[in-house]
């Protein structure tokens, strides 16, 4: 595998100003009048939930459904990420439920029932989410990923692994190692960890996420200098990390 070119140069901040401009673009359709369409609804509550207004977001979506177009599991589904944004998880999993008992097949509302359940500590459901996800979508290493985090929180580490793996056979993707290496840390095989970090930190050394995990692994085994080397590193190539040991 190739390293990529990262870019590390942050992008400029933006004023209030060009903020509200972009804000205002983004809704230019008119949605005040009484003729407008299910699809006009739909992605007046996307654009609402993009920016963060999750409670209109829900408005709009509801207006939607209240058409009953063909594609309203799509605002059900819609609905379910803005109440999920807004914490409302018990109100998220039932707009999801009612996406997926529309549209059986969409992985994508089982893989944010799978996220919203777990969220919302009811573990067992999420991990029967992202196995409808995985039945449907068998080759996608981001299912697996996720199932690994549902494993991980189950205590249910021998399946954690087992899943991480499968995902990095499919995708040998840096965010999976690191994953791994985390996972490897908690079960205190330290070795097999180094070798995880290692191999990212090989391949891309600009990603701090990888010199971070690293650091707490050194930091575990009471390695401080190098530990300490690893965060400094981390901090240099992006000064907005900070984790807790």
């Amino acid at each position: 595998m190739q390293a990529q070119k990262v870019e590390n140069t942050p992008a400029p901040q933006l004023n209030a100003q060009q903020v509200k401009s972009i804000q205002q673009a983004v809704l230019s359709t008119d949605v005040s009048k009484g003729n407008t369409t299910a699809s006009q609804w739909l992605e007046r509550g996307n654009q609402l939930w993009r920016l963060n207004r999750y409670s209109e977001a829900v408005e709009a979506f509801d207006s939607a459904i209240k058409l009953k177009p063909s594609f309203v599991y799509l605002a059900y589904y819609g609905k379910g990420l803005a109440l999920n944004a807004a914490g409302k998880y018990q109100e998220a999993i039932a707009a999801l439920e009612s996406a997926v008992k529309l549209k059986n097949n969409f992985v994508a509302a089982w893989k944010i029932q799978s996220i919203v359940y777990r969220s919302s500590n009811q573990l067992e459901k999420a991990l029967i989410a992202i196995d409808k996800a995985i039945q449907l979508e068998p080759k996608n290493p981001n299912l697996y990923n996720n199932k690994y985090v549902v494993l991980k929180d189950l205590k249910r580490y021998a399946q954690a692994e087992v899943a991480i793996n499968k995902a990095i056979e499919i995708n040998p993707r840096l965010a999976f190692y690191i994953n791994r290496g985390i996972l490897y840390s908690d079960l205190k095989k330290w070795e097999l960890a180094e070798t995880d970090y290692n191999k990212v930190i090989a391949i891309n050394p600009q990603l701090a996420h990888a010199y971070n995990s690293r650091g707490v692994l050194y930091y575990n085994l009471k390695k401080w200098e190098l530990s300490e080397a690893d965060f400094n590193k981390a901090i240099a190539i992006n000064p907005q990390l900070a984790h807790c040991v």
